[in-house]
């Protein structure tokens, strides 16, 4: 009953959630079709939109391969690049956002490299710093418009939390790690039996943060990386507004409303996120204006998304050709439940 649900039950109540809200947000005015049609058969429109999905694809391999380098590991930027695209495809299929970090997870966990654990744990690592980079924008912006934002009980709430994570995140990673480097000085008793699984993730804990330790340089180049990489993300919205005379004025708001669409987008509520980003960037435009507007500000993200998804078309020629400059060629796209089941034997093997 439990792998029912899992696969097919669950499945099909997030598409009908994002089936309604669609539906709810075309009817309000939030999403208007006409838009839709005229951004996707304008040249500029549509050429400025993938370029800057491309670069913000791109940057994010970069971003992963710092960090990969940090850890000392052997992957070729080939392998990183190409990977990267293939973990936004199917991030852009799979509902949440998260389903292509698992796959990126196996690919790397069946890698014959060496320091395959502390690989793995840069996934997690890389996601994590993506999502601390739109916070770090989101905040930065906050800062300009924050006058307004203080007159809006909601943004001054979201603003408070944006602010929180941006601050205390670092100090708490910090002290997480400080912890992993001295996991070797835990009782023996905590530790498991010698040789075990729990003494050898404890093991891998340290050295990913003795190694993390030793390239801070690395992580600070990965997240100025991320940075304008998502500045650039941003910047084809931007395009989009200006092409299709949509108003979001300042062209500030658009840096505060993007971030947090997108961390709205990678929750777990609809293939995708289709529908929760959407409603998430028009909510806060509506918010962040200075009078009431009949906008369809939903339309914005709805047509850069469909451009990030051609801009992730490379992932999936990238997938089905992976025998070519991956490894590993018995490579087979695993489920979420396979890959990290797969993953938890492969961090901890000897």
């Amino acid at each position: 009953m439990n792998k029912l649900f899992t696969r097919w039950i669950l499945p099909a109540l997030k598409l009908i959630l994002a089936g309604a809200v669609m539906v709810w947000m075309f009817k309000g005015g939030k999403l208007d079709w006409g838009l839709i049609l005229e951004g996707a058969l304008a040249p500029s429109v549509v050429l400025m939109g993938i370029g800057c999905n491309l670069f913000l694809i791109s940057s994010a391999a970069v971003r992963w391969y710092l960090l990969l380098k940090g850890q000392g590991t052997s992957f070729p930027f080939k392998f990183a690049h190409y990977l990267t695209y293939v973990t936004s495809f199917f991030n852009l299929l799979i509902p949440g956002g998260v389903g292509g970090d698992a796959l990126r997870l196996a690919f790397v966990l069946k890698q014959p490299a060496a320091r395959k654990g502390q690989a793995a744990l840069t996934v997690i690592l890389d996601r994590f710093l993506g999502l601390y980079t739109m916070l770090l924008i989101a905040a930065a912006f906050s800062l300009i418009l924050l006058d307004h934002i203080l007159a809006s009980p909601p943004l001054t709430l979201l603003t408070f939390s944006t602010f929180l994570l941006v601050v205390g995140g670092p100090p708490a990673a910090l002290f997480i790690l400080w912890l992993m480097r001295r996991s070797h000085q835990r009782p023996n008793w905590l530790k498991g039996r010698p040789g075990g699984r729990l003494e050898r993730i404890f093991q891998l804990a340290t050295e990913f943060a003795i190694f993390f330790n030793s390239s801070k340089k690395m992580v600070v180049a990965s997240i100025l990386v991320s940075i304008v990489g998502q500045l650039v993300g941003i910047c084809s919205m931007l395009w989009i507004a200006h092409n299709l005379e949509i108003p979001i004025v300042p062209i500030e708001n658009v840096f505060l409303a993007a971030p947090w669409a997108w961390i709205a987008n990678i929750l777990p509520i609809s293939p995708g996120g289709l529908g929760v980003g959407e409603a998430a960037f028009d909510q806060v435009c509506q918010w962040l204006s200075s009078a009431p507007l009949m906008a369809a500000f939903g339309t914005v993200f709805l047509i850069n998304r469909l451009f990030l998804l051609l801009a992730t078309l490379p992932g999936l020629l990238f997938f089905l050709f992976r025998s070519r400059w991956n490894p590993d060629k018995k490579n087979i796209l695993p489920t979420d439940s396979e890959a990290i089941n797969h993953g938890v034997h492969k961090f901890v093997e000897p």
